[in-house]
């Protein structure tokens, strides 16, 4: 018996084009933002605030604390093969955001994920590349907890 299988998967291109200004607080805000895209967040008190990545300057050290809980819950290594998958593929983009429309047998996205003893919700998936992660997480995650750690002794 001969059986053929085909599986698909519908994705909609919903990403847009940003501006993110060249700061560590605009650039950590701007990846929250993309996690609140992704997921569900609407229950952390504040999240609008600190995913204002236009806005970071009206931040004080506190939100940048904040901000930073928040990068370190939601860090790359946690979603990653989740909701975030890393290409090298994505044309002249960096990262790109899709909205699952069918998955069929083979494809298994859980619309639940654990993360920091919290459920979420998956809303969409985050494609991305090196560059996207490292000039959006690592570098400004770096560079925020530096001046904030500067802060402290001072």
């Amino acid at each position: 018996m001969l059986g053929i299988n085909r599986n698909q998967i519908g994705l909609r291109d919903i990403g847009v084009t940003v501006n993110v200004p060249n700061n560590p607080t605009a650039r950590l805000s701007y990846y929250l933002s993309v996690v609140n895209t992704v997921l569900d967040l609407a229950d952390i008190s504040g999240i609008n605030r600190l995913i204002d990545y236009n806005n970071y300057d009206r931040l004080d050290d506190d939100d940048k604390k904040l901000l930073l809980h928040f990068c370190a819950v939601f860090e790359p290594d946690e979603l990653d093969d989740k909701v975030f998958f890393h290409s090298e593929n994505l044309g002249n983009s960096n990262n790109d955001i899709f909205e699952i429309e069918n998955v069929q047998t083979t494809l298994a996205v859980s619309s639940n994920i654990l993360i920091g003893g919290a459920r979420r919700r998956v809303l969409r998936i985050n494609l991305y590349n090196r560059f996207w992660i490292q000039k959006n997480f690592y570098e400004p995650f770096s560079a925020l907890k530096d001046e904030l750690d500067r802060c402290i002794i001072l």
